[in-house]
């Protein structure tokens, strides 16, 4: 967990709050151990056969915020940027739990194909927010998954 912890509060953990001396508020290692378990809960129930997080190809342009379009074609041409992508997690029969679109990775998200299969800490971080979204209903199914596999009537 100590690893999954560091790799949040490194790469998703920036929130903070400075208080009235000075010091920092727990904000960013709050967000990091609850990505951190988030994550852990979506591994388990990916190994389970459970839940699953799927990478698409978005098929919607991507917008950005305060780029020229031909700046943001540019970035894709130059191979900066790679996507858009939709991430989508399921859980059970429900196949759409959560999901976010129009997410741009850079060029590290096609090293080894889609960003579900690279190494790419931003599709990392994505996966885990979605998780954390999930939370009680992650736990649920994980739950309802061993008891099942403990009862010897199913």
């Amino acid at each position: 967990m100590y690893e999954r912890y560091r790799f949040f509060h490194e790469n998703a953990g920036r929130v903070a709050v400075v208080d009235e001396n000075g010091r920092m508020s727990g904000i960013a290692a709050r967000v990091a151990l609850d990505l951190a378990r988030a994550e852990a809960l979506i591994d388990e129930a990916e190994e389970l056969g459970i839940a699953s997080v799927e990478w698409q190809d978005d098929p919607e342009p991507y917008e950005h915020g305060y780029m020229t379009d031909d700046e943001v074609r540019e970035q894709f041409a130059n191979n900066r940027w790679t996507g858009p992508f939709g991430c989508v997690v399921s859980i059970g029969d429900d196949d759409h739990a959560a999901s976010l679109w129009g997410i741009v990775l850079d060029s590290r998200g096609v090293s080894v194909g889609l960003p579900g299969s690279a190494d790419d800490p931003y599709a990392r971080v994505i996966r885990a927010e979605l998780a954390s979204e999930l939370v009680e209903d992650l736990m649920q199914a994980i739950g309802d998954a061993k008891d099942a596999q403990l009862d010897p009537l199913t």
